[in-house]
């Protein structure tokens, strides 16, 4: 048989911070920094997503943490970059094509943006939160759980528990009255 110089799989989880059983990633991706990742149980991430722990940029050092809880699905073309704090909770779906970080670039208009700091916030995804495809999860914001965000919302204030919230900035457009077990729209 034809030998090949990949690396066993068990070698290959043993560079990440913590890689939990029955959980996989699907190639082709791109990941940055895996000894600051840490996923959980039974988490599957689909090919061609671009994950990234930022530990220095620009002449700065960054101590990131990228913690993805257990049975998560990402699906493809997912984009995570951290700086600081990434933390999606368990039971949460991410749809194709997301874009979530807790950081961005500070702006200069005499700078190129690759040459400036970063400016960083965590970002804290509960459990059970379902996020459509095409959203983005922009930095300092933390999404409740039971929360759905709508595909291609924009997020850039925290969510509430038990909320669905869509568009451009998102917005809360229904709660869940649990005593009632039904949504209700936000007036």
């Amino acid at each position: 048989g034809v030998q090949t110089c990949a690396l066993p799989i068990s070698i290959r989880k043993i560079q990440y911070g913590s890689f939990g059983i029955k959980s996989d990633i699907l190639k082709p991706l791109m990941i940055e920094g895996k000894s600051n990742i840490f996923i959980s149980n039974n988490t599957f991430i689909r090919e061609f997503a671009r994950i990234e722990a930022i530990t220095y940029y620009c002449g700065t050092k960054f101590t990131p943490r990228l913690s993805i809880g257990e049975r998560v699905t990402i699906e493809q073309g997912v984009h995570i970059s951290c700086a600081d704090c990434v933390s999606i909770g368990d039971n949460t779906t991410i749809s194709s094509y997301v874009y979530i970080s807790d950081l961005e670039h500070k702006h200069d208009l005499n700078t190129n943006v690759f040459d400036i700091d970063l400016d960083v916030n965590p970002v804290c995804i509960g459990s059970h939160v379902f996020i459509g495809t095409g959203a983005k999860i922009l930095k300092g914001v933390t999404i409740g759980n039971n929360s759905i965000i709508g595909a291609n919302a924009v997020v850039n204030k925290d969510i509430p528990s038990n909320c669905i919230a869509v568009g451009v900035p998102a917005k809360v457009i229904k709660r869940y009255d649990i005593s009632n077990k039904k949504w209700r729209s936000i007036k």
